[in-house]
């Protein structure tokens, strides 16, 4: 059985191909282990993924939140 830190690497790397495959870039990336008391065991994590989303190719030139 894998431990938290195995796991918690293997779904930060599922986001990363999911979203590059979606044609988007990371531009950062953040993950956080909690861990319980003394054992150090990794008991949860947070991971921050910041994504950047180039709108140039929107063809939706009627859009009234787009900045001509």
């Amino acid at each position: 059985m894998s431990s938290v830190k195995d796991q918690t690497i293997n779904d930060q790397n599922k986001l990363i191909e999911l979203i590059q495959s979606q044609g988007r870039n990371i531009t950062a990336l953040e993950l956080t282990e909690d861990e319980c008391g003394f054992a150090g065991d990794v008991v949860g994590a947070e991971i921050k993924l910041t994504v950047a989303i180039d709108y140039q190719d929107d063809e939706d030139d009627q859009n009234p939140y787009r900045i001509k």
